[in-house]
């Protein structure tokens, strides 16, 4: 029942504020007075994905720019170009200042995009299909899946998609020079070292890397495809910090 529901959230807000409190006694007095986030983030919607829980991220730290289903940076998103106007303008830090890009394994989003443009291909759909608007909306992932299909000679077919997944960051990474508004003073910050984008993948269930964060995109260095994908969309590897 939504009663339920709402008496958890309201409980768990007053244990996790009374720990923040007991962590740092002037968190909120200093929140009151503006934020100065060093860091922008994108991520996907996954509920599974939550950065600032498996960073331990406290409030002011991190600035939440995009949040949608593999973490899609839409040219034509004014929302997002405004959202990452005002921190880079308006929100001062320490420089330099960072764009974080988190995506993660097991991507719903990546799996229905790969899925639709293998039966695209083959014509065998396999009664796959999404809704409209989200295939509209995956269908901003087509210039990574293409970019892999034209490189995937010695990958095998298990890393396929996450290769693409990987593929993918990059080709979003590129388009934050894009977004209305934003594009012209974030290139001229990223070329003048005053912002990086940092990218990151999260594990899901892999072992290892259960729930943790790899810095970079390992599958395509691994398969020697990752300065070929930054040329590809074309990233200035200035621009982004790398392992």
């Amino acid at each position: 029942m939504p009663g339920s529901w709402v008496r958890r959230t309201l409980k768990a807000n007053e244990g996790a504020v009374a720990a923040l409190k007991r962590q740092d006694p002037d968190l909120f007095e200093r929140l009151g007075k503006g934020q100065s986030p060093r860091s922008a983030t994108a991520e996907c919607a996954d509920s599974r994905v939550r950065s600032s829980v498996l960073t331990e991220t406290r409030p002011g730290e991190r600035f939440a720019v995009i949040r949608n289903a593999g973490v899609i940076v839409r040219p034509d998103d004014r929302g997002a170009g405004a959202t990452l106007q005002y921190w880079l303008s308006h929100l001062k830090g320490d420089e330099p200042r960072f764009i974080e890009h988190f995506i993660h394994r097991k991507c719903g989003a990546v799996g229905a995009a790969a899925a639709a443009f293998k039966a695209a291909e083959t014509g065998e759909h396999g009664g796959h299909t999404v809704e409209e608007i989200i295939a509209e909306h995956v269908g901003h992932m087509k210039p990574a899946w293409d970019f892999v299909s034209s490189n995937k000679a010695g990958i095998p077919e298990e890393d396929l998609v996450e290769v693409f997944n990987e593929a993918n960051g990059i080709a979003q990474i590129a388009n934050y020079t894009l977004l209305p508004g934003v594009g012209v003073p974030l290139k001229k910050a990223l070329d003048d070292g005053r912002v990086k984008i940092i990218p990151y993948v999260q594990g899901i269930h892999e072992g290892a890397h259960e729930g943790r964060l790899e810095h970079g995109y390992p599958l395509l260095e691994k398969y020697g495809l990752l300065q070929k994908a930054m040329k590809a969309f074309g990233v200035n590897p200035k621009h982004v910090h790398l392992p």
